[in-house]
């Protein structure tokens, strides 16, 4: 069967449902790197809504436990794209998998579900069919029932995952054997979710963390890995982002019972942090992981700030803003201002869930910081390079050397500038554009007659100086004169505090202006500016190119982080290269995953199974998105069709 879908007033009328393994794609018949059309009509693009239309249902129809000693509402991890069952064995897994991190054939991580329960919530809206709703409440239902009695850890995360065959926890190959709870998986999309379903267990959880996870409430100390079944908590691997999702669960727990104990929670790993932050911003991974993360960091500033507006305001709201940002000193410090190779936007293993997904971070930092009087980055020297005049030039000292860049006092080095003798001698910029002038820095020179730079004023103008004379100058409109007395040191410092444009250093007597370097600082671009920058930067990587077919570490998710990244830059720039782009990726991941007839997408670009562990619930959130933006749904909020929670 096929469906028959049309918009109609910001939603979706749907006619016909998609059901079973054998609808095929709507007018199309997948081929390579293209579609060739049907026997009947002419060539079609595939059918995107479509598909994920097809995907849900054989999901919520076919792709539910029914194989312990009750059936339950809880989706298998991996199938037989054929059989919609679970493999006989384990197949090869994903490229870049650890052996740790993969599920057992009959095994259930709703981890890697997360993304599934949203598309099913935003279809039963578009299509009003409630069978979607209901599918997802029971799975989350039961996967809630998984919860440790011990610790009230849930079966999931990066190492333990539900047997559904064995009605218990399971885990991979750790080495030790022991079952780790690791909550790696940001809950913005689904905390809403699991509440409404069960309040009691969800909030049993975020206690959970509070009891099982941390090692010490008095200092926080913790590690990401606790025992699952029993406590056993471990320390000196206090990985920010994983305290950064604890902080948002016990502000979302605080939210829903008012209970002090979390505020306490939340005060005890901010001040852990806040006693171990450097001056610089730059946070280790742990009192044992002498490492430097700042994708960890770039999280953690994220999750503090989503958690703040559950939080009171005054002391610890306050704080925790503040930790934001000293993080976000760190991440313009140390994150990359180029975007990231095309390999590694291209690649998707355990550290790196796809390129495209690390840019959420920027995204919601942005978001978080735009229009914010706590988003200026800091401050950049306007002079650099701009043109500079001098009154007169000896010995070969041109002007432009004081806007060079280069500090170096010794004239033999070529960056002291040099004027005549004469009365009331002076060197100016110009800075291009009426600029917000915070401060001015005047470096002398250092290998002799230092006592040239004396008694000076600085002068600062959003106009052309309309002579060379000292009075005339002073006298001009709109001229803000700053007098310094005394020689020039290394540098001397003048507060500004104003627009302008022109600036010039100028001696109140007669002698020579000699300068190394002449510093004007103004704000530079906000952090809410950078973070949009990178957003935009990532999406000109996959405006540039797509992955060769064979490439084995493409999987489902990289293409969801394609689609993503570009919506995200349509939704900043308005401009429409960057949706027809997402579409293209969105059409193109039809091809390349949903291969024959089967409703399930395969895992990666060389497998032929499919496995939840390889972000198809992100890449079919993301192929939803696309339809939502591009037909103008307004009945599916943003933030249930948004992925920003890969991290």
């Amino acid at each position: 069967m096929t469906t028959d879908t049309t918009a109609s007033g910001g939603g979706i009328t749907r006619r016909t449902l998609l059901r079973g393994a054998g609808a095929a794609l709507v007018g199309a018949q997948v081929v390579g790197l293209g579609w060739r059309p049907s026997a009947v009509g002419a060539q079609t693009a595939p059918d995107v809504f479509g598909t994920v239309v097809r995907f849900a249902d054989a999901m919520v129809d076919r792709c539910t436990d029914r194989i312990g000693s009750r059936a339950s509402g809880i989706f298998y991890g991996m199938l037989d794209r054929a059989t919609l069952a679970p493999p006989a064995a384990r197949p090869a897994r994903l490229t870049g998998q650890r052996t740790q991190d993969a599920i057992n054939p009959t095994g259930s991580n709703f981890a890697h579900h997360q993304h599934l329960h949203r598309v099913l919530y935003a279809l039963a809206t578009i299509t009003g069919d409630p069978r979607y709703q209901q599918a997802a409440d029971r799975s989350i239902a039961d996967f809630q029932r998984t919860a440790s009695p011990n610790t009230k850890f849930y079966a999931w995360g990066e190492h333990v995952h539900w047997d559904l065959a064995g009605e218990r926890a399971a885990v991979s190959n750790l080495g030790d054997g022991v079952f780790y709870h690791e909550l790696y998986r940001s809950l913005h999309g689904i905390w809403d979710d699991l509440h409404r379903v069960d309040p009691a267990r969800s909030v049993a959880f975020a206690q959970g963390l509070w009891d099982n996870q941390i090692y010490s409430k008095t200092t926080g100390a913790f590690s990401r890995h606790a025992r699952w079944g029993s406590r056993g908590p471990e320390t000196g691997h206090e990985f920010p982002r994983h305290g950064g999702i604890y902080i948002y669960t016990w502000a979302r727990a605080y939210e829903a019972t008012r209970s002090s104990t979390f505020i306490t929670a939340i005060n005890r790993l901010v001040a852990l942090y806040e006693g171990r932050i450097e001056a610089d911003g730059r946070l280790r991974s742990g009192s044992k992981d002498p490492r430097y993360w700042p994708d960890h960091g770039h999280s953690l500033a994220v999750e503090l700030d989503a958690a703040r507006q559950f939080v009171p305001p005054g002391g610890l709201n306050d704080r925790m803003r503040a930790l934001a940002a000293r993080l976000d000193v760190w991440m313009r410090a140390a994150l990359p201002s180029e975007p990231m190779g095309y390999s590694q936007a291209w690649t998707a293993h355990y550290s790196n869930f796809g390129g495209g997904m690390a840019r959420n971070l920027d995204l919601l930092r942005y978001r978080q910081l735009s229009g914010s009087s706590a988003g200026g980055g800091p401050a950049v020297n306007l002079a650099q390079g701009k043109p500079a005049t001098q009154s007169s030039t000896a010995a070969g000292g041109v002007a432009s050397r004081a806007v060079d860049g280069n500090l170096n006092g010794n004239y033999s080095a070529n960056s002291v500038t040099h004027t005549a003798g004469s009365a009331q001698p002076w060197w100016q910029v110009d800075l291009g554009a009426v600029q917000r002038v915070d401060s001015i820095e005047v470096y002398n020179r250092t290998d002799c007659c230092m006592e040239r730079l004396t008694n000076f004023t600085v002068f600062v103008s959003d106009e052309p100086f309309s002579s060379g004379s000292y009075d005339d100058t002073r006298a001009q409109a709109g001229v803000s004169a700053y007098d310094v007395p005394g020689q020039a040191g290394r540098p001397t410092t003048i507060a500004i505090g104003r627009p302008g444009r022109h600036v010039r250093v100028q001696l109140r007597g007669s002698g020579v202006v000699s300068l190394a370097e002449v510093r004007v600082l103004g704000p530079g671009p906000s952090h809410a500016d950078f973070y949009r920058g990178r957003v935009l930067q990532m999406a000109q990587v996959f405006m540039d190119g797509a992955p060769p077919a064979d490439y084995a570490y493409c999987w489902a998710v990289t293409y969801g982080g394609a689609i993503e990244n570009c919506l995200w830059a349509h939704e900043l720039t308005g401009e429409d290269r960057y949706l027809q782009r997402a579409r293209f990726f969105a059409e193109r991941a039809v091809e390349m995953f949903w291969t024959g007839s089967s409703p399930l997408p395969r895992a990666s670009q060389t497998l032929q199974h499919y496995e939840a562990a390889a972000g198809v619930d992100s890449l079919a959130l993301a192929m939803l998105h696309l339809h939502v933006v591009q037909q103008g749904i307004t009945s599916v909020p943003k933030a249930r069709v948004e992925n920003t929670d890969d991290r």
